[in-house]
């Protein structure tokens, strides 16, 4: 009986098995070449160990990868391999169903994030490794927290990576997923009651509208008594301005692959209504496969018509447009000259317009033409210098839009698919923060700060809530994976595991904006109208280096 049970149930999990093969492998592909697969010189050897139970499974991967090779792949393995050993010698099944993710014995951080990356190939493996399994922990409520969906105690603090203006990003990893994120931090002492209530829920509702691979994703969104929280994904890499600064100009080839980049975010944006308003480098992250994501959503507006004039002066002094400084009012053009700015950036290595006294600088954009180095093409002069036109009206895109500005000459026999579908090979691939990071050895604590008396007040009694801020795209507790007690068979309890998606990202229904926000005259939180806000945000990466993987990378 035992041994016919035993050959039903390998038929079931090597069904189950191809069947996971040929979902990851399809899933795979799509963000990956046809031909991007590495042979390595030996098979590496995967030792899974699960130290309470005494169990030690083996997994051998071949030399050569399949695009089904994942870290997701390796999970679901995993676990299909720990139902089979538990049913064996009759330990409790739920525990299956905790294992949310893989990381390494020895706590090897940066192998560790890479685990948790379920459609990242499995060739950054030494030959030999040792890995055990991550257990979700569920959520647990905090009477610190004002809407009791998700709280702080869901996420290890693992670092902070980035500050600026009134804003503390922190990497955290989510209990109850093993997934890292940026972790947001805003102050809610900093602003009044209804500066928090027309920057935080406009930045909010902004983001929450926007599914698109060329910018950040926002997942949640939650508060305690004295701070707002964004989690938004972790790019890992820095921002395109720390790689402007290491190779010092871009080439116009290489310019063109983030310019559409750039383009198709604003496209989305643009699509629902929102103004970006403050496009710079430093607001472009560059993930672990070169490519970029737009960034800081604080500047954004959603508007009932891309044409209606907005007169608010925001966004960083040197990228504003004309008609943004003398606030005769300005609409979705404003974004096409900041772009311009950009542009001329990269591929001359400096900005048009630099001046370090605000009106003097002000005087220029609003009054000169910048000067074009010799060494640029015709038609990238022409390009730029469209995009920079003082008259918004005759300024490339005031026509059609982003579909004008994808169609000029200059980006004449560029791939714009290959590149939204994340095919085509990168110019740079830039070392990830976390190859220098560890685990804190005790927790850290990130809501003690102490605030000065000449300080603004926190707002009412210093406990005030933001109505309708909290947001979950997705079901922190998703993870957690509670099966229904009928699963405690076998084959029920495979059929159950294998239909768990590993993403759980939903898209949001029903979002409602707040109409009844209004424009502030003046931002003055130190992200506007100050030139030094031009320097480069601080975002903790002291020696970023550049990684060569293709014959047109460079090495630095």
């Amino acid at each position: 009986m035992y041994k016919k049970f035993y050959f039903l149930f390998k038929m079931m999990n090597s069904s189950i098995t191809t069947t996971l093969q040929y979902k990851f492998k399809n899933e795979a592909s799509q963000e990956r070449t046809a031909n991007d697969k590495p042979k390595m010189k030996v098979k590496r050897q995967i030792i899974i160990e699960i130290p309470r139970y005494q169990i030690k499974i083996p997994i051998e991967l071949p030399q050569t990868l399949e695009d089904f090779h994942t870290s997701g792949w390796l999970l679901k393995t995993l676990r299909l391999e720990v139902a089979q050993i538990f049913y064996t010698r009759k330990l409790p099944m739920e525990t299956v169903s905790t294992i949310v993710g893989l990381q390494t014995k020895e706590n090897n951080f940066h192998l560790d994030y890479l685990l948790s990356l379920h459609d990242q190939l499995l060739s950054f493996l030494p030959e030999k490794i040792v890995l055990v399994p991550y257990f979700c922990t569920l959520n647990n409520p905090s009477s610190e927290l004002l809407d009791p969906k998700l709280t702080l105690e869901d996420f290890d603090i693992i670092s902070k990576i980035g500050e600026g203006g009134f804003a503390k990003v922190y990497l955290v990893q989510m209990k109850t997923n093993g997934r890292f994120y940026a972790l947001k931090q805003l102050q809610k002492a900093q602003l009044s009651e209804d500066r928090i209530h027309t920057l935080l829920l406009r930045e909010r509702n902004s983001m929450i509208s926007i599914d698109c691979d060329q910018i950040v994703k926002l997942h949640f969104a939650f508060q305690t008594t004295k701070y707002c929280y964004f989690v938004l994904d972790f790019i890992p890499c820095g921002d395109l301005h720390q790689l402007r600064v290491k190779v010092s100009k871009f080439t116009e080839e290489q310019a063109k692959f983030y310019l559409v980049q750039i383009l198709l975010a604003f496209q989305e944006l643009h699509s629902k209504n929102i103004i970006y308003r403050d496009l710079k480098l430093e607001n472009l992250l560059v993930d672990n496969d070169g490519y970029i994501k737009l960034c800081d959503f604080g500047m954004a507006k959603k508007v009932d018509n891309l044409n209606s004039l907005q007169r608010t002066v925001c966004g960083t002094a040197h990228f504003m447009s004309p008609e943004m400084i003398v606030r005769k009012g300005y609409d979705v053009r404003t974004d096409y000259f900041s772009l311009g700015t950009l542009i001329y950036e990269l591929v001359t290595g400096s900005i048009p317009f630099n001046e370090k006294e605000l009106e003097r600088l002000w005087q220029q954009i609003v009054t000169k033409e910048p000067q074009y180095p010799s060494f640029l093409s015709k038609q990238a002069k022409i390009f730029i210098s469209r995009l920079l036109h003082k008259d918004p009206t005759r300024r490339l895109g005031a026509k059609r839009g982003i579909s004008e500005i994808l169609e000029h000459e200059w980006l004449e026999g560029i791939d714009i698919e290959k590149i939204k579908n994340r095919e085509m090979s990168t110019p740079f691939i830039m070392e990830s923060l976390t190859m220098k990071m560890q685990r804190p050895q005790v927790k850290m604590e990130i809501e003690e700060v102490v605030i000065e008396a000449k300080k603004v007040k926190f707002v009412g009694d210093g406990a005030h809530a933001l109505s309708s801020f909290s947001f979950q795209i997705e079901d922190p507790n998703r993870f957690s994976l509670n099966i229904p007690q009928k699963a405690k068979s076998l084959g029920y309890f495979l059929k159950y595991m294998s239909c768990q998606e590993l993403d759980a990202d939903q898209d949001e229904d029903g979002v409602n904006y707040d109409s009844s926000l209004e424009e502030l005259q003046v931002y003055s939180m130190g992200l506007t109208l100050r030139l030094d806000t031009y320097q480069p945000i601080y975002r903790n990466i002291n020696a970023l280096t550049l990684k060569g993987t293709a014959q047109n990378r460079r090495l630095l």
